[in-house]
């Protein structure tokens, strides 16, 4: 693991800021990948447990506030442990979910990086969010409240998913 977090140290998010031999996108999902392979050999190691993934749902509300989006997205749902600051509201509600409502929303670098992981999207309707809607999910959360979130999202807004890790999807 040593070694992936020199890969890491000569890895620029930034395209723009990349200098010659500096570790590209492809060379650093390959050292990642190295990594996994190598750890997943190593006698004794075992994944155990829920693996956490990601779905982000970038959405064009209208200028809705975190709180007022939030409100509107869980409408119909239990929420437990509310937390909110300056333009996020967070919760409990058969998985973690957080709706994040700030400017800038979308780097340029990160809308780069989400188009490259995402081909088939639209550049427009991704750089056109104001807010952004993540479920923190595993195998282990409510999975029907997760695809209530999703449907909800996609009922009130304009939505492009973007999702991290392999595994079950939230129809």
């Amino acid at each position: 693991m040593n070694h992936l977090c020199f890969v890491l140290e000569d890895y620029p998010i930034d395209p723009t800021l990349r200098d010659p031999g500096d570790v590209t996108d492809e060379e650093l999902l390959a050292e990642v990948r190295a990594a996994l392979r190598r750890l997943a050999a190593a006698e004794g190691f075992s994944v155990r447990g829920p693996v956490a993934r990601g779905i982000q749902l970038y959405c064009r509300t209208g200028g809705l506030s975190a709180a007022a989006g939030f409100d509107a997205l869980t409408a119909a749902l239990p929420v437990d442990d509310r937390r909110d600051g300056e333009g996020w509201v967070s919760a409990e509600v058969g998985c973690h979910l957080e709706l994040s409502a700030v400017a800038p929303l979308i780097s340029e670098a990160h809308l780069e990086m989400i188009l490259k992981l995402s081909p088939g999207d639209e550049p427009g309707r991704v750089a056109a969010a104001d807010a952004i809607v993540t479920l923190a999910v595993s195998d282990e959360v409510a999975w029907p409240e997760v695809t209530a979130v999703r449907r909800a999202a996609k009922s009130l807004w304009d939505v492009v998913r973007y999702g991290s890790g392999a595994g079950r999807e939230a129809e």
